[in-house]
């Protein structure tokens, strides 16, 4: 069951959209690694009709051509989800997001070390805004304003 347009995860409100997928339409990464996240990413292929676009549920493009090839950094990212909003903290109920400047790996390295930060990862700037994503936010929606018309742009690297 996939549903669009939600907020609170605890509760069935009225700006939801529900479809089903079944398992033969989803692509999980052929990379996807459970014990540590590395790709963390996956497309749904949703029934025809697709959800219907409004103030809860908009769409985000798919990088084509030489995006799929750029690292966007420096470009201010978006990112969602109902991840923890501490360190030791619960997820949260409802969704948020937080807008963060992408670095490159290599600064990122600097503090992570390469055995975390490695080709194909992407690291977002967190020490000037104070907000970032944590746990429960993983394989979450990070995305960039660069579509045509100001529409978001999904940030990643390989084909699904």
């Amino acid at each position: 069951m996939v549903i669009a347009g939600a907020h609170n995860r605890n509760v069935v409100e009225p700006n939801q959209q529900r479809r089903t997928v079944s398992s033969a339409n989803y692509r999980i990464h052929a990379s996807y690694n459970p014990s540590n996240l590395n790709n963390d990413i996956a497309i749904l292929i949703t029934p025809t009709p697709a959800f219907t676009m409004n103030a809860f549920v908009q769409a985000t493009r798919r990088p084509t051509g030489a995006q799929l090839t750029d690292l966007f950094v420096g470009d201010r990212a978006r990112s969602t989800g109902w991840g923890r909003t501490t360190n030791t903290g619960a997820t949260s109920a409802v969704l948020r997001k937080a807008y963060n400047t992408i670095i490159t790996n290599a600064v990122c390295a600097s503090t992570y070390g390469t055995a975390v930060v490695f080709a194909g990862v992407i690291c977002i700037e967190t020490n000037v805004s104070n907000q970032g994503t944590c746990n429960g936010d993983s394989g979450g929606v990070l995305s960039v304003e660069r579509a045509p018309g100001g529409k978001n742009l999904l940030i990643f690297f390989d084909k699904i």
